[in-house]
């Protein structure tokens, strides 16, 4: 169909399991008309935020906007406009986003365009084109600025909505940023939301992205960063709804000194599919990344979790951890897993490992003595890896969200 757009997805840097066919995804996607309602909490002072429409590759407008609503009790603005301007001198609409060179504006004058185009994508330069004329929205914090409580952004798609959305953060020197993401819908979505930050040197970031949409959804979530010279990137990730995931994840330690930490849960159900690719880049000397994915996989669910840590020449003294820790729960799954480590440099420390296995047999009985049945005591240890991760989410009312999610799932595999 001519609305329909094919891609390659999630692929690894290096083509290593080809027989297996799990160097990367491939999905048909329809191509996004519009970008989800966005509702943000209010800004605090230090942060800025500028919306610029979504616009066609000719330059024009066009029909439909993501709508972005700030959180804060105004009635004022329409769809396609930042509403409830709590700091006038914060917010910018309306900029003119004509091509310049062959390039679409993009925000960021103080960085420029090719910049952005540094921040390398975890789902791959497809997905990177098919984006490129989605809504963009840009948040900035101002010099030496240190925004304690974190800003919240909720994605919500209506049914049969096909929406895209690009969110970029530019965190100036020595100025931290917290940002939590949500993704709500009905059962029938087609969401794609990219997240691209730029940490410069002694920034700190903490992202939270957590995935709440509806059954049948198919979801596409690309989050990647480039650290300069002693900043660090912070991820939580939690992939709990949708049918058909893909979740790409690509940073890039480009200072001497940078830092990469990522915590990824996952449940994943029935008939649902789960690819993930998260890479990250030690190009500076001394940087350090660690990845921990761990998730729960229900009778009949497809998984594949690709995890690579990069060592080029010239990063000496780098340090890179991964692993990854499953749990199976009924029977046939379908689990693919491959931890990947590239290195071109010798002075460098790597390690990757995963873990898999269902619960053993004393477990369960010790419970059932307690009156714990087989699937509830699965359920109960199932939960109580998700709580770990969910545990981390800095907002009160988020975690209780995420747990009313999770309590709904449980409810649904032990009583149907």
């Amino acid at each position: 169909m001519e609305n329909n757009v094919n891609m390659k997805i999630n692929p690894l840097p290096a083509l290593t399991w080809n027989r297996l066919k799990m160097n990367e995804g491939a999905v048909e996607v329809i191509k996004a008309q519009t970008g989800a309602d966005i509702v943000m909490s209010k800004l605090p002072t230090g942060v800025s935020l500028t919306k610029l429409p979504r616009t066609e590759s000719n330059g024009q407008d066009a029909q439909r906007e993501s709508r972005i609503e700030q959180d804060c009790g105004c009635e004022d603005g329409l769809p396609g406009n930042v509403r409830a301007k709590s700091n006038p001198q914060q917010i910018e609409t309306g900029m003119d986003t004509s091509p310049i060179n062959g390039h679409q504006m993009e925000p960021g004058a103080d960085i420029g365009f090719a910049a952005w185009q540094q921040v390398e994508s975890g789902m791959g330069a497809d997905f990177d084109r098919y984006m490129a004329d989605s809504s963009l929205a840009l948040l900035e914090t101002a010099a030496d600025s240190h925004i304690e409580k974190p800003i919240i952004i909720t994605l919500e798609y209506q049914e049969n909505m096909a929406a895209a959305d690009r969110i970029y953060l530019h965190v100036v020197p020595k100025s931290s940023l917290s940002v939590i993401f949500v993704l709500k819908s009905a059962q029938k979505v087609q969401a794609s939301l990219q997240i691209k930050t730029i940490a410069e040197p002694e920034a700190q970031v903490e992202l939270y992205v957590i995935q709440l949409t509806g059954g049948d959804s198919t979801v596409l979530t690309d989050v990647s960063s480039l650290c300069e010279e002693k900043a660090s990137v912070s991820l939580t990730k939690l992939e709990l709804g949708g049918g058909i995931q893909y979740a790409g994840v690509c940073t890039t330690l480009k200072g001497n000194k940078s830092q990469f930490y990522a915590e990824a849960g996952y449940r994943v159900r029935g008939e649902q599919h789960l690819d993930m690719n998260y890479l990250v880049r030690h190009v500076g000397r001394k940087t350090t990344s660690e990845m921990n994915a761990s998730g729960v996989l229900e009778e009949g669910a497809f998984k594949l979790f690709r995890g690579t840590i990069d060592f080029p020449r010239g990063c000496a003294g780098a340090k890179g951890n991964e692993k990854e820790d499953i749990l199976l729960l009924g029977e046939r799954q379908v689990n693919q897993t491959i931890p990947l480590i590239l290195c071109k440099e010798e002075d460098v420390e790597g390690n990757h490992g995963a873990t898999i296995g269902r619960l053993p047999e004393q477990v369960l009985f010790y419970l059932g003595t307690r009156g714990i049945s087989a699937d509830a005591a699965e359920d109960l240890i199932a939960s109580a890896k998700l709580e770990a991760v969910c545990a981390r989410i800095p907002d009160e009312k988020v975690k209780q969200t995420v747990r009313a999610f999770l309590c709904a799932m449980s409810r649904e595999r032990l009583c149907g």
